[in-house]
């Protein structure tokens, strides 16, 4: 999956991207005084139907706060007033690399169906992997009379993923 995300991601290039569509609204909101800035990002999303999960929020030198919310394919920015009674939503629709990105910053489960149906299908992949891996090294152990061919591809293997982790960690 990452190697071909991955090279969507740098070889953007390739693609005829169009400009991400941007929707701005301004939404009239009562936002209770003693609310905390902690509760407020969920507040702004169960009021205005924000579907996607929260990344950071951020006070601003005028006292309005900046909530940005992650979904695959859309990025909600709400802008609270420093008087709490308004908000205005930047709503942008990505273009496929954006998407792309959202999909390796988003983390756990949480934002929205389809991201949450990919998290789910890569934690079966993970399992998978190992499952198939601990069998593969008991059917090694206990089925295979010559192991010679064995231990070579495994010691390439290893030399290479080590090659890959020490080329990135020199950077």
């Amino acid at each position: 999956m990452y190697f071909v995300t991955g090279f969507l991601l740098v070889h953007y290039e390739l693609f005829d991207e169009k400009d991400p569509v941007v929707i701005t609204s301004i939404h009239e909101l009562s936002v209770p005084n003693n609310l905390s800035n902690e509760k407020l990002p969920v507040f702004i999303k169960d009021k205005l139907n924000i579907h996607g999960q929260r990344k950071n929020m951020s006070m601003n030198g005028d006292g309005s706060v900046e909530i940005l919310y992650l979904r695959p394919g859309h990025n909600y920015k709400a802008i609270v007033s420093p008087g709490r009674s308004t908000v205005k939503i930047i709503h942008t629709e990505q273009t496929l690399q954006q998407t792309l990105v959202t999909f390796h910053r988003l983390e756990k489960y949480g934002g929205g169906p389809v991201y949450d149906m990919y998290i789910f299908m890569m934690d079966l992949s993970g399992i998978a992997l190992i499952i198939f891996s601990l069998t593969g090294i008991y059917m090694f152990f206990t089925t295979i009379k010559r192991k010679a061919i064995g231990w070579v591809i495994l010691s390439v293997s290893i030399a290479y993923t080590l090659f890959v982790v020490f080329s990135f960690l020199e950077k």
